[in-house]
């Protein structure tokens, strides 16, 4: 069973960085260079209240969406600040 909330434990962060590079790696590596720099910008970087966060019965972080909203810029919104 999957369970479905707004934003992921501040725990999560590496886990929710390593999915993010996941999902935009294909996008953003060609500017990067490599995965590593990706998940170190996208941990320093993430706003942890803008995304919907997917956990499996283990409570374990599966998956994230990222969003965007007139209060926030999106999921690396922490640049913006």
């Amino acid at each position: 069973m999957i369970r479905i909330q707004v934003g992921f434990k501040e725990a999560q962060r590496d886990t929710a960085a390593i999915l993010y590079a996941k999902a935009f790696e294909c996008k953003l590596l060609q500017v990067m260079g490599d995965r590593k720099a990706l998940e170190r910008i996208s941990k320093r970087g993430m706003d942890r209240w803008s995304c919907i966060a997917a956990y499996d019965s283990d409570g374990r972080l599966v998956g994230i969406a990222g969003y965007q909203n007139s209060d926030t810029h999106s999921i690396l919104d922490a640049f913006h600040k």
